[in-house]
């Protein structure tokens, strides 16, 4: 798969369960020849001043290549950042994938406005999952266990109609956001890090934006279908 790639998919998943298909998606694999092995600051539009971030070939998800955060105890905190298009007044999510080989270390994502308004905010912390709802973080609403040595996906869906924001885990929804939303607008700046208080080693890949259509639309097709599907018999 081709880093920073625009792709319009040729079918519609019609079922209540898979609303989140995408039908237009924007992702950073980390691979070559887009990538190089190193720091990432400078790389695809990716800035990270402090270091500590960089391409590895150490644990991917998939291909040869990830991004790796490493900190030191007592080191300052280590980000690195990176823009992205979003249609204001469409769904959209943003999933990643993410390794830990520590379970007692912070990794934080957040999705971020031009002006550097905080939109949402995730971090995983001793196993578990907590999302910033106003000014301070909370645990997830259903309980989930994050192990550290394994791959977990992670995605972040946005609905601008009622302004909520739904968090997943390893595909299954684990929080429902109506608090701290920013109306009328959309992220376009995504920043992972692990912040000054913590340490360790994780990993990242597959990051992926996508423009989602709406729950209503997708029943709505999948009525248009059968209706047609009954008119040919």
């Amino acid at each position: 798969m081709k880093t920073a790639h625009l792709a319009l998919a040729t079918a519609t998943v019609i079922t209540a369960a898979s609303w989140q298909t995408a039908y237009a998606a924007f992702s950073y694999d980390f691979e070559a020849p887009d990538f190089h092995v190193g720091p990432i600051h400078g790389q695809q539009g990716y800035l990270n001043w402090q270091g500590g971030i960089a391409i590895d070939t150490a644990n991917p998800y998939s291909g040869s290549q990830h991004m790796r955060l490493s900190k030191e105890p007592g080191s300052g905190s280590v980000l690195a950042m990176n823009t992205y298009s979003s249609n204001p007044g469409t769904f959209y999510s943003t999933s990643f994938q993410m390794y830990r080989h520590s379970d007692l270390m912070y990794v934080d994502f957040r999705g971020m406005q031009t002006d550097a308004t905080q939109s949402w905010a995730l971090r995983t912390y001793n196993q578990k999952i907590y999302i910033r709802e106003g000014s301070s973080f909370v645990l997830t609403q259903i309980p989930v266990v994050v192990t550290s040595g394994a791959y977990h996906e992670f995605e972040v869906v946005y609905n601008p109609g009622s302004m909520t924001r739904d968090y997943f885990f390893n595909g299954t929804r684990i929080h429902h956001q109506t608090t701290g939303l920013l109306p009328g607008t959309s992220t376009n700046l995504l920043e992972v890090g692990i912040p000054g208080a913590s340490s360790g080693t994780a990993d990242i890949d597959d990051i992926t934006f996508e423009a989602v259509p709406a729950p209503g639309s997708i029943a709505l097709t999948g009525l248009a279908a059968l209706v047609a599907a009954r008119r040919r018999r």
